[in-house]
């Protein structure tokens, strides 16, 4: 807010210099000069009020530019917008000088002067703040924009049924689906007459009613080994294997110890025999060498 107070301060004033009659050409350009930087400072300073990020970068060229303070019987030079706190190097050496509001002077062979160089201390406090803050917000829209594009080269899958799964025919449906919800933490997703539909993170199951056998029971001891298996990796094998119990299902009693994993093979309530797994340390990808039988 001092920066646009300051700025249309010093252009107020800039341009009334440059309506004062008799002014020769090279004072003409010199207050044209100071007349575009007090103008670059305004709408720098209105894009910063407005949290912009062209607002962080232009009011830093201006900051900049405040900071240095030079006059001699050669140039002279100063620029101040709102706040300014001078330290003086050569000519005052310690001596500081404060401004409020909007101060610019620049000038070359305006007449003998004592040498004085300085430092705008706020514009340097000002500027290292903006530098830092900028870079917050170029590296927040550089992490958006580049999970923007993430988002838009990724592929959609469309609603609707899921891409890949595993589809297992039940006696009793609503048992083998409490079977698979309970122990490997699959969710219902939806219940039909003859299916309940389960998700998880890697897996979609679909129990569905087995026509062939509606209404005759199963013993698991005359069902042959499975051809095909599904596999449920778990925290813990020990803590699962009452669960299994617990829910109709049994647990055989070989355990295989990989150098990732360990393995078991248990059968759901209808003897349909799957693979759970123990890993000893987090996934990274697929090893396959403790698979077992």
């Amino acid at each position: 807010m001092l920066q646009i107070i300051g700025s249309s301060a010093a252009t107020a004033a800039v341009m009334g210099a440059l309506m004062t009659p008799g002014a020769n050409i090279a004072s003409l350009v010199i207050f044209l000069v100071m007349l575009a930087f007090c103008l670059f400072t305004l709408f720098a300073g209105l894009w910063l009020w407005n949290g912009e990020l062209r607002g962080y970068r232009r009011i830093a060229i201006a900051l900049a530019l405040q900071i240095p303070i030079l006059q001699s019987s050669i140039m002279s030079y100063k620029f101040s917008f709102g706040i300014g706190m001078t330290l003086y190097l050569a000519g005052r050496p310690g001596k500081l000088h404060y401004d409020l509001g909007g101060f610019g002077q620049m000038a070359f062979f305006s007449g003998e002067k004592p040498v004085l160089v300085g430092i705008n201390l706020v514009a340097i406090a000002a500027l290292a703040w903006i530098l830092r803050r900028q870079h917050q917000l170029e590296t927040r829209e550089f992490k958006e924009r580049l999970a923007s594009d993430s988002s838009e080269r990724a592929p959609t899958r469309k609603a609707g049924p899921a891409r890949s799964g595993a589809l297992i025919y039940a006696s009793n449906v609503e048992t083998m689906a409490r079977f698979y919800e309970h122990c490997f933490g699959l969710t219902v997703a939806r219940k039909a007459a003859d299916r309940v539909i389960l998700s998880g993170d890697d897996l979609q199951l679909v129990i569905h009613k087995r026509p062939e056998l509606e209404g005759q029971p199963v013993d698991p001891n005359t069902m042959p080994p499975s051809s095909i298996k599904l596999f449920f990796s778990v925290d813990s094998i020990d803590a699962v294997q009452s669960l299994i119990e617990q829910q109709g299902g049994q647990v055989l009693p070989q355990r295989w110890s990989g150098p990732l994993f360990d393995t078991i093979n248990v059968l759901d309530p209808e003897g349909n025999m799957q693979h759970v797994r123990e890993f000893h340390a987090p996934v990274s990808g697929d090893a396959d060498s403790s698979l077992g039988n």
